[in-house]
């Protein structure tokens, strides 16, 4: 009898290869959180120069 090497996860199960799609929406989704964590960031920055501005003309 012959077994397959397979991969297997944590849990001992077979894993799977990725269809394009799943690829594809993975990737974007590492780009669109990378992207929002520079925004967050960017605005943090802002927001805090800005209440900064506005404490010191007595706002």
């Amino acid at each position: 009898m012959t077994t397959k090497n397979t991969p297997r996860d944590p849990f001992g199960q077979p894993t799977r290869t990725l269809t394009p799609y799943e690829r594809t929406a993975a990737a974007a989704k590492d780009i669109i959180d990378s992207e929002k964590q520079t925004r967050d960031a960017r605005t943090a920055a802002l927001r805090s120069a800005r209440l900064e501005r506005e404490a010191e003309n007595g706002k």
